[in-house]
């Protein structure tokens, strides 16, 4: 017996071509009806079971990392979507921002600290709420290094209110190799015997934006300063010569988080500001 015959061999209408009436879970997107139907009994993947469509980066489809939300949906905005780094069941999927527009867009915000904020970026008093947004007047934050190496990151984006866009680039390995000082920024540690010594990081990707030199990680904290976190520049050690690039060194009112340049041999970093943060960024 047919449920319906309407003669033609459309099978996107109201009318299959088996001659049975469209419907959410046959398996045909039925046109102007349903936006998606897979034919599953699955609710959390790209199509619900009302037939309509999860996008990447819902609550109800939480994404890996903001680059994969980018690639699905080339057209979406900055702002904020859902991500579950781990790809478990979604319980400890949470939210954080998408830069969807600099340096081709697809970063996360991971990590800021701000000049009026207030907070520990050492790791007893170290933020991890979500989620992170890049406005000002936040308590320093981050989120864990485990759950930020979860999403996968290619390369890492080191920037700031203070200078230009997009900031530093990096590739995530040369970020990482030898003392990983990503992993000391996002949890808020200092790993003994390295405080004051320098590493280097490589010169910054094409597309950053300010000094293009070999750069230079220190760390000068022992673990007694309460904004002191690893921070980079052109010169050993980072606060000589031509000024620290990215970071913030000894109390927040002396050193600012300082980024794309500083004064010559000097104390005194330029850009320094009343307000403002610096944030680390991984796509």
């Amino acid at each position: 017996m047919e449920d319906c015959d309407d003669g033609n061999e459309v099978n996107t209408d109201a009318c299959l071509n088996d001659c049975d009436d469209a419907g959410c879970g046959d398996g045909v997107v039925h046109e102007g009806v349903e936006a998606c139907d897979d034919g599953n009994g699955e609710d959390n993947d790209a199509c619900t079971n009302a037939c309509v469509a999860n996008e990447l980066g819902s609550a109800a489809r939480p994404a890996q990392n903001c680059r994969s939300i980018l690639a699905e949906r080339p057209q979406t905005e900055s702002g904020l979507y859902w991500v579950d780094p781990n790809g478990g069941n979604g319980d400890d999927a949470f939210e954080i921002h998408c830069d969807m527009d600099d340096a081709e867009g697809g970063w996360g915000l991971v990590y800021i600290m701000c000049q009026d904020g207030g907070g520990d970026a050492r790791a007893d008093g170290l933020s991890h709420d979500t989620p992170i947004r890049p406005v000002s007047n936040q308590p320093v934050t981050s989120l864990p290094y485990d759950t930020v190496a979860a999403m996968e990151p290619q390369r890492v984006r080191f920037a700031s209110d203070f200078g230009e866009r997009p900031g530093y680039l990096f590739s995530w390995e040369a970020a990482i190799a030898d003392v990983n000082h990503v992993q000391l920024l996002l949890d808020g540690t200092q790993r003994d015997g390295t405080a004051n010594r320098c590493y280097q990081i490589g010169t910054p990707l094409n597309g950053s934006s300010g000094p293009n030199c070999s750069m230079i990680w220190e760390h000068n904290n022992g673990g007694g300063e309460v904004y002191d976190i690893p921070t980079f520049g052109c010169s050993c050690h980072v606060w000589q010569q031509d000024g620290m690039k990215w970071g913030q060194i000894d109390e927040i009112g002396r050193y600012n988080g300082v980024s794309h340049r500083g004064a010559g041999n000097s104390w005194t970093h330029d850009p320094q500001s009343a307000s403002g943060c610096i944030h680390v960024y991984v796509r």
